[in-house]
């Protein structure tokens, strides 16, 4: 898939699982998957506002869940710096916050919000957004997250150049940070993701439509 560079070598990328949860049922079956028990998980939460799509993701019903994994949320939603407060006061083993770049008003602000919360904090920027856009938000945010796909639904292709193009301007830009890619990753995205700089990805219909979550995780992990 498109031109990779060969003469970089970054660290081995680690792979999250994501949820896009249908209801409750559908999202308490997957966090408490005991083959995937060690797995820090990523919660997707769209309610139709941000982006064009909506999931289940309740943090009142989730936090009263027993033996809950480290999670981390996407929130694609208006005002989400209010809606992580929620997340953060209800569910004890969130971690990491993703807000994405497009909802930002005071970048600094929100991030010291956050952190002060004990969260750590990942930026997130549509495909048609410049990776640019992060500059303002470098010295804040953990990571810079890079939607494969348009967001609102999963199971969408990879788009390709485009996004591996980004990918290798935000590595070049920002040699040091933490870059993370939703969307779109499967056994034919993964070894172009990496290549081109990710140290992190999201794998969420390539895991769930497999009749072994586990071993397609690891077949995802053995292609790095």
């Amino acid at each position: 898939m498109g031109t990779i560079r060969q003469d970089v070598n970054y660290p081995t990328m680690n792979i999250t699982p994501g949820i896009l949860a249908k209801d409750e049922n559908d999202c308490k079956t997957k966090l408490q998957l005991a083959e995937l028990k060690n797995e820090r998980f990523h919660l997707d939460a769209l309610d139709n506002t941000l982006v064009h799509g909506s999931c289940w993701a309740d943090p009142n019903i989730i936090g009263t869940w027993k033996e809950l994994p480290e999670i981390e949320i996407h929130l694609m939603v208006t005002h989400p710096a209010r809606h992580a407060t929620i997340w953060k006061t209800r569910v004890p083993t969130l971690k990491n916050v993703i807000i994405p770049a497009e909802a930002i008003r005071d970048p600094q602000r929100m991030c010291e919000k956050l952190k002060l919360m004990g969260l750590t904090v990942t930026i997130a920027i549509n495909p048609k957004t410049p990776v640019e856009a992060f500059n303002d938000m470098k010295g804040c945010a953990d990571e810079l997250l890079i939607m494969g796909v348009e967001p609102g639904a999963s199971g969408q292709p990879f788009l390709g150049e485009v996004i591996l193009a980004k990918i290798m301007r935000a590595r070049a830009l920002f040699p040091n940070l933490s870059i993370c890619v939703d969307g779109g990753v499967n056994t034919k995205s993964i070894q172009a993701i990496a290549n081109a700089g990710a140290t992190r990805a999201i794998a969420t219909s390539a895991i769930w439509k497999s009749a072994s979550p586990l071993e397609e995780l690891q077949r995802l992990e053995s292609m790095l």
